[in-house]
């Protein structure tokens, strides 16, 4: 029965955090932990690897000079030694030996290492691909180094556009004559929208109906008239003639009209979209640096981005009944333009 395992190789380094952004490169697995005075680079933060603890005064092996030899060297096994070579001086290595010799290497804080050709038995190591599993751990799960938080922005916005919902609804004991009379009621209704400026394109019809009004006697189906109506949204720019309009609707006595409500909104949110999509991402980094912080990590790049649809519509008045009164006052208030993001980052 063994003692125990192996956990991290550890090295002295002056910048922990410079010799695992060198070794991570090298190996192509993550950093798994930072922080000032000791990094890992492994697989995953689930298994062992290359450790570095801060020693200010490190002094590092100048092998092969016997005044202070190695003591302890690291092998890195390539598939192809030149191009290895190449890349490994490219990230800050520094050769011990002439070039034509073994590749013997000083990394960026002194400590020396060998680049060795993998040998037949092994895997290609170009398979593991970068931050990958090591090949020789096939049933490892990947764990992602991600960290996924939820933003909100909020803009307080004018209202600038009213949204008026209007009923005409007729019975009568002929479904020809329920249409026309319905017919004359819409068409008075749309004069007062028209005399009101509200531009007849923002005027739609959403309903138009024509059918029995019926209920069941000894047992059988009776119809007892017919109800024909529509109804209408009308949409108008500004608030300065709302009451005034309400007012008209109420005191012409058209027959059949019903006010079904009125809803306050922003015309063009675009601008205030671009906010509140400013301050939605502002939440997403606190909250992010705030629980990498909390995990000992550090807040690495923003991987992707995902709104939600946020609020920003109409502030609905509900239903009610239209008062006699040359006009009707109406409070509108602000309407809100929101923004839900969310957010992965990935951690270091």
């Amino acid at each position: 029965m063994p003692i125990g395992r192996l956990h991290h190789v550890v090295l002295d380094t002056p910048d922990p955090g410079g010799s695992a952004s060198f070794w991570s490169e090298v190996l192509g697995h993550p950093v798994t932990y930072r922080s000032a005075a000791w990094t890992v680079v492994a697989v995953d933060d689930r298994t062992s690897g290359l450790a570095f603890q801060l020693a200010p005064d490190h002094d590092p092996p100048t092998w092969p000079d016997p005044a202070r030899p190695m003591q302890i060297h690291l092998d890195v096994m390539v598939d192809d030694l030149e191009v290895a070579h190449r890349r490994v001086l490219a990230l800050g290595a520094r050769p011990l030996l002439a070039p034509d010799s073994d590749h013997v290497y000083a990394d960026p804080a002194g400590h020396p290492f060998c680049l060795v050709r993998r040998p037949g038995w092994a895997p290609v190591v170009d398979d593991a691909g970068p931050f990958d599993s090591a090949p020789h751990y096939p049933d490892r799960m990947k764990i992602p180094q991600v960290i996924t938080v939820t933003g909100q922005g909020s803009v307080r916005t004018p209202v600038d556009r009213v949204e008026l919902s209007v009923g005409v609804e007729i019975d009568r004991p002929e479904p020809g004559v329920a249409f026309q009379a319905a017919a004359a009621s819409v068409s008075a209704v749309l004069s007062v929208l028209a005399d009101a400026g509200v531009d007849s394109r923002h005027v739609r019809t959403t309903d138009l109906r024509l059918g029995p009004r019926t209920h069941y006697q000894d047992g059988r189906e009776v119809v007892l008239g017919y109800v024909s109506g529509q109804h209408l949204i009308a949409v108008t720019e500004g608030l300065a003639g709302v009451p005034r309009l309400l007012g008209d609707l109420a005191m012409t006595g058209i027959e059949g009209v019903r006010f079904d409500g009125i809803s306050f909104r922003t015309g063009d949110t675009t601008p205030y979209l671009s906010q509140a999509r400013e301050l939605a991402m502002a939440d997403a980094h606190r909250k992010a640096a705030d629980y990498a912080r909390l995990a000992l990590r550090e807040l690495g790049p923003v991987l992707s981005v995902s709104e939600s649809p946020g609020g920003g519509g109409p502030l609905p008045v509900g239903k009610r009944a239209m008062a006699m009164s040359a006009e009707m006052a109406v409070a509108p208030g602000e309407s809100a333009t929101d923004v839900s993001v969310e957010v992965v980052f990935g951690l270091i």
